[in-house]
């Protein structure tokens, strides 16, 4: 996506980001919350691969692929009307805050020793599915406000439509098997050792 073309678009999903990550900086520092209280359901599934001796090729891809889809399929379905596209800042926040505290509890199960690197690895990989996220939000809410204007059969292009979420979800394959790479090269060596001492 443009910048300059949408500025104003990104400008405000990057306020609500920021309003997400202050929510989970919030949530954190809460004494009631700790590592226990949050529920496996609510942790990123490859930061659970991370930390498995189990975890293959597949189940990193798969699960950042399915990831993408369905969120892309929920914004997707939220921007069919102007008023719930309004919704979509706030799955955004959403987003921001679980990233975050998922950030603390891998220093809060594994420590800093154990979860220093992990924690750096996944900060990095956060940020760069929030860029993908924010283009690919964008990318939606521009084509779904053409949709509601015209129509789906004359509003939008449908084969540079799927072109654009194949990019998409490219990207975000790509930060998958950079998550693999090092999980096999790194994670492992560092983390196995911790969490399954010898």
């Amino acid at each position: 996506m443009h910048w300059h073309l949408n500025r104003r678009l990104f400008a405000w999903i990057g306020v609500f980001v920021v309003f997400g990550v202050v929510i989970g900086i919030v949530t954190i520092f809460n004494p009631a919350v700790n590592a226990r209280l949050i529920g496996r359901r609510f942790i990123d599934a490859n930061i659970l691969h991370a930390i498995s001796p189990r975890a293959g090729f597949g189940s990193f891809i798969i699960t950042r692929l399915l990831d993408f889809v369905f969120t892309a399929a929920f914004i997707f379905i939220l921007c069919q009307t102007a008023v719930t596209s309004l919704f979509t800042f706030a799955f955004i926040s959403f987003r921001a805050c679980t990233m975050t505290i998922n950030l603390y509890w891998i220093i809060a199960r594994l420590g800093i020793a154990g979860g220093g690197v992990l924690f750096i690895f996944y900060l990095i990989f956060f940020i760069l599915l929030l860029k993908v996220l924010a283009a690919a939000t964008v990318f939606l809410m521009k084509q779904c406000a053409t949709i509601r204007s015209y129509g789906f059969r004359r509003g939008i292009c449908w084969s540079g439509f799927f072109q654009a979420m194949f990019l998409f979800t490219c990207a975000t394959v790509a930060v998958a098997l950079v998550e693999w790479l090092s999980f096999w090269l790194i994670f492992s060596k560092i983390l196995w050792p911790v969490i399954f001492p010898l």
